[in-house]
C-alpha cells in the first residue's frame, strides 16, 4: 500500500522516471552527491554540491556518532544547512550530536519548540553556535553551489508532526530530487495541489499510512 501510494503522489507530481533510493545509496551527477546514510529505519540524508553542503536530518540521538563519523569522512568541516525534517527523535536525534561536533552556517526545522529532550538538545546545540531556529515559509528558495532547493511543504499548520515536515525541491540541471521527510496525507494532499505543475525525476522514501488516497479526498480522484 505504501509504494502504491507513493506512486500516485509520483503521477500526481507529474514525475518521470520516479525511483525510491536505497537508505544506504549514494546518487550523484557531475558536481552533485546525495548521500542515503544507513540509520536504520530513520532518515538522515547528506548533499554535496560543488563543495557546498547540506544534512537533513540526523537519525536517532543513538546515531548521532555514526553520522558525525560519516560527515568526518567525507571531508566535513562546516554544514552550510542543517535540516530537521520535524522533530520525531527518529529525524532530529543525532543534529544535537552533529551540531556538537560540526559548525553550522542555518538551521532550518518547521518548530522551534517541542517537549522532547532530543529535541531540546538541539536547541540548545544550535543556541551554542550562536544560531537561531528558522522555519522557512513554502516558496523559500536557497542556493547550495549551483543547485537550487525550494521548500514545498508544510504549506498550512498542522498538529500532528509528520505533517509538520520540511519538504524540499533540490533542481541540478536537468537532476531534480524530492526529500519528504515524513510527511503524510493531509500535508501530502495539500502539497500536491499547490505544486502539481512540478516535475521531479528522485524522490526520497515517503512515509504513509495504510489509507486509501482516493476514499480519503474524493474530490480529488486521479
Amino acid at each position: 500500500m505504501k509504494r502504491l501510494l507513493s506512486i500516485v503522489l509520483a503521477l500526481v507530481l507529474l514525475l518521470s522516471g520516479c525511483d525510491l533510493p536505497s537508505m544506504d545509496a549514494e546518487l550523484s551527477a557531475e558536481g552533485l552527491e546525495v548521500h542515503y546514510i544507513d540509520v536504520g529505519q530513520a532518515d538522515s540524508i547528506f548533499i554535496n554540491c560543488e563543495g557546498e553542503t547540506m544534512l537533513i536530518d540526523g537519525g536517532n540521538v543513538a546515531d548521532s556518532q555514526l553520522v558525525v563519523s560519516y560527515l568526518k569522512s567525507q571531508g566535513v568541516e562546516t554544514l552550510q544547512y542543517v535540516v530537521n525534517t520535524h522533530a520525531h527523535e527518529d529525524h532530529v536525534g543525532g543534529l544535537a550530536g552533529v551540531l556538537a561536533a560540526l559548525q553550522a552556517e542555518r538551521v532550518w526545522c518547521p518548530v522551534t519548540t517541542y517537549e522532547s529532550s532530543c529535541f531540546e538538545d538541539f536547541l540548545t546545540y544550535t543556541t551554542r553556535q550562536g544560531l537561531a531556529l528558522t522555519c522557512p515559509d513554502p516558496g523559500t528558495v536557497w542556493s547550495l553551489g549551483s543547485a537550487e532547493i525550494t521548500v514545498l511543504a508544510p504549506v498550512a499548520m498542522y498538529d500532528e508532526p509528520n505533517n509538520t515536515s520540511i519538504v524540499l525541491r533540490l533542481d541540478y540541471g536537468e537532476t531534480s530530487f524530492l526529500f519528504t521527510g515524513d510527511a503524510s496525507v493531509d500535508s501530502e494532499a495539500e502539497m500536491i495541489w499547490m505544486w502539481m505543475s512540478s516535475r521531479r525525476d528522485t524522490m526520497a522514501r515517503i512515509h504513509l499510512p495504510a489509507i486509501n488516497f482516493c476514499e480519503r479526498y474524493p474530490r480529488k480522484r486521479l
